[in-house]
């Protein structure tokens, strides 16, 4: 089923969707390098500590010591120094949760990662491919997942298969039919516009087929699509995105402390093990050979 593999993505920054409606990405612009402005810096600073020695140690310029002109030199850097940027306020999970979304792991567990991704986003199908199951099979009951909606890439297309999807999780089918969204991404696209992929194609049956193929029924599932019954709740999440700052998919919230974009394994388990052994959890022993965690062969 799983015959049109997601290409293996290198892990990538996350769009950026700054300007107009979110989904249309735009490049960041490469910062310029600060160091020559630094360099100069450091050389005032090294005139300035100089004449600063002279006052302070009432000598002149003759008689400082190397050891006194350093001294001071590093006492007016230290006072100079600009303060480190605060670390980002976790978001209460609470505020995370809603009654709708599709979630996978138990209820007390002691970590919860809530995603905010698009169906249509490439490095969310490259998580969802590389990532996810193992992250899950390592940690057990350690960890829940809830999934919301965060349609910014495939914007309109995306929308509709939010709908799908969440009417394929009201029957409890959730992961199983997102395990057919996410290596099928480009079949899916292909099938929901036109030949001339330039609007909604009316007729395309891919969700519904892949929502009978996990054993959904049908009846149930074709009303709640045609009713639009979760419309209104994928939305919500989108405007739930919009109100927490994510400016790229996927963006993950480990216990409320945010995670941008499809990083390496390591990075989620070095997080989640910092997470546990806050909570007095000794976390699971890492095989020694840590490719075997992020399924490489």
């Amino acid at each position: 089923m799983q015959s049109n593999q997601t290409p293996n993505l290198p892990p990538a920054p996350p769009v950026d969707l700054a300007g107009g409606r979110p989904g249309v990405p735009n490049l960041v612009p490469p910062q310029p390098s600060t160091t020559p402005a630094l360099l100069m810096t450091a050389a005032i600073f090294f005139g300035l500590g100089f004449v600063l020695a002279m006052l302070i140690f009432g000598m002149d310029s003759d008689s400082v010591s190397d050891q006194d002109l350093q001294v001071a030199v590093d006492k007016r850097l230290t006072e100079m120094a600009p303060t480190a940027p605060p670390t980002a306020t976790p978001v209460p999970i609470e505020v995370l949760l809603t009654d709708y979304s599709p979630t996978l792991g138990p209820v007390d567990a002691p970590i919860t990662i809530v995603e905010f991704s698009d169906y249509l986003c490439p490095y969310c199908a490259n998580f969802h491919e590389q990532t996810f199951k193992p992250l899950l099979e390592h940690y057990g009951d350690l960890v829940r997942v809830v999934y919301r909606e965060y349609p910014v890439i495939g914007t309109d297309l995306t929308e509709i298969i939010a709908l799908s999807a969440l009417c394929v999780n009201e029957q409890g089918m959730y992961w199983e039919y997102s395990d057919l969204l996410w290596p099928n991404q480009s079949n899916v696209r292909t099938d929901l516009l036109t030949e001339d992929q330039t609007a909604i194609n009316e007729d395309s049956t891919i969700l519904a087929d892949y929502a009978e193929i996990v054993g959904a029924d049908m009846e149930t599932y074709n009303t709640c699509v045609t009713e639009g019954r979760y419309d209104d709740d994928v939305q919500a999440d989108l405007q739930a995105g919009y109100g927490f700052d994510i400016n790229g998919t996927p963006t993950f919230f480990i216990n409320g402390k945010e995670i941008v974009g499809a990083q390496p394994i390591e990075l989620f388990m070095d997080e989640i093990d910092t997470q546990l052994m806050a909570l007095g959890i000794t976390p699971p022993a890492r095989p020694s050979n840590e490719s075997t965690i992020s399924g490489a062969s």
